[in-house]
């Protein structure tokens, strides 16, 4: 079993998301963009965030076009999971392989809340799943969870034509589910963070769970209020630990 964290012109979270992998004890290989042999000794594969391409045209779009991609997706119909962080997030969208064909039922857009663009965004957030027994990554998790996470991204609004499946939503550290900003910080349709593909076994997640492992790096802000209010926060060892208890 091994996870190929795969790398392209621009990626700047690699080395986090094989930390991640590392602190789980599941074995993974760097990849790079124009790796040109087969993916299928791998078990399942992590797209790091960044900015491939320096995100010309839009973010994704291009490493979305590489012939690495291809291969990607007939690795996606063996069920293979596949993770995608930020930029890896936008690939996947880009890539149609969340929409589960060639056309692109889903976008990631600008940051745009209260009718106006807000730029660039670096600070924390909290997650909620739905319907997470149909993904792999979110099959452990409860649906009343609360996932502190950290945010850091540019483009990274949802906005789909059809609901996705399963996903994760941006709520207040109380569990409400407000859609306001700061809540929600870029005006995701329906306060979306992540979408998974209708076979379950991929995930496009916009915020940083690989940053957010360990409780040890939440804010001494969130800390303090969830021991103050009795509030169980949860981390994202259930969703890296997927890769090994799925593994084909």
């Amino acid at each position: 079993m091994t996870v190929a964290v795969i790398r392209f012109p621009g990626s700047n979270c690699e080395k986090e998301a094989i930390q991640a992998l590392n602190k789980l004890s599941i074995p993974s290989e760097l990849v790079d963009w124009n790796f040109n042999k087969s993916l299928d000794r791998f078990s399942g594969f992590l797209l790091p965030g960044g900015f491939s391409y320096q995100d010309r045209i839009r973010a994704g779009v291009i490493a979305a076009k590489l012939p690495l991609i291809q291969q990607l997706k007939k690795e996606s119909t063996k069920q293979k999971p596949i993770l995608g962080i930020c930029n890896g997030a936008q690939i996947l969208i880009e890539s149609g392989l969340l929409s589960d064909g060639d056309h692109l039922e889903h976008i990631i857009d600008f940051n745009y809340v209260e009718q106006r663009s807000i730029g660039f965004l670096c600070d924390w957030s909290f997650l909620t799943p739905f319907n997470s027994t149909h993904n792999v990554f979110l099959k452990t998790l409860s649906e009343n969870d609360i996932l502190p996470i950290q945010v850091c991204h540019g483009e990274g609004r949802f906005i789909f034509s059809s609901s996705p499946a399963s996903g994760l939503k941006y709520v207040s550290i109380d569990g409400d589910i407000s859609g306001q900003f700061p809540t929600t910080p870029n005006g995701s349709t329906d306060n979306i963070a992540a979408i998974s593909n209708k076979k379950g076994n991929a995930l496009a997640i916009m915020p940083h769970p690989e940053r957010s492992l360990m409780p040890s790096r939440y804010p001494f802000s969130i800390k303090a209020y969830a021991k103050k209010h009795n509030i169980n926060l949860v981390d994202f060892t259930a969703l890296f630990k997927a890769f090994k208890e799925s593994s084909v």
